[in-house]
């Protein structure tokens, strides 16, 4: 799947919860929520150290990733960002900063 088909359905998913609870989303708060989940992936990151009181799981942690990816692309659909095309940018210009063909 495409980032920009992975956009447009993590906006649609948005929209139905918007509906169903007759609310609906802040840019704000949208970006309050990435932070959190960027949190909830350090936290399961942290489990693979040894003296965590919890065990690492992998699941988890694609979950949490997955929350956090989803929460950038709502942000993108927000801001009317084509992120298959911005990413694609992006790697280009790291190409070029560090010299690989």
């Amino acid at each position: 799947m495409e980032l920009k088909e992975m956009q447009k359905l993590s906006f649609k998913l948005l929209e139905d919860i918007n509906k169903k609870y007759n609310i609906k989303h802040n840019p704000d708060s949208i970006f309050l929520h990435l932070a959190e989940e960027v949190g909830e992936v350090a936290r399961e990151l942290s489990k693979k150290q040894k003296n965590w009181r919890d065990e690492f799981d992998k699941e988890k942690l694609g979950e949490e990733l997955s929350d956090a990816i989803s929460q950038i692309l709502i942000i993108a659909q927000d801001n009317d960002i084509d992120m298959d095309k911005a990413y694609q940018n992006k790697l280009i210009k790291i190409k070029q900063r560090f010299d690989i063909k």
